[in-house]
């Protein structure tokens, strides 16, 4: 595996109700020969 590559990110989440959140959220790592991609999704309540 080649030791230089690029790692990307991103997410967002939303208020869903009064006390819900939603996250949802990506993260790709890429390299020659080499790639890896990991998705989740959150979900919070507050009491």
């Amino acid at each position: 595996m080649k030791r230089w590559g690029v790692e990307l990110g991103a997410g967002v989440s939303f208020k869903v109700g009064g006390n819900t959140d939603i996250g949802l959220s990506y993260e790709g790592k890429f390299k020659s020969h080499y790639t890896d991609h990991t998705g989740l999704i959150n979900v919070r309540y507050n009491f």
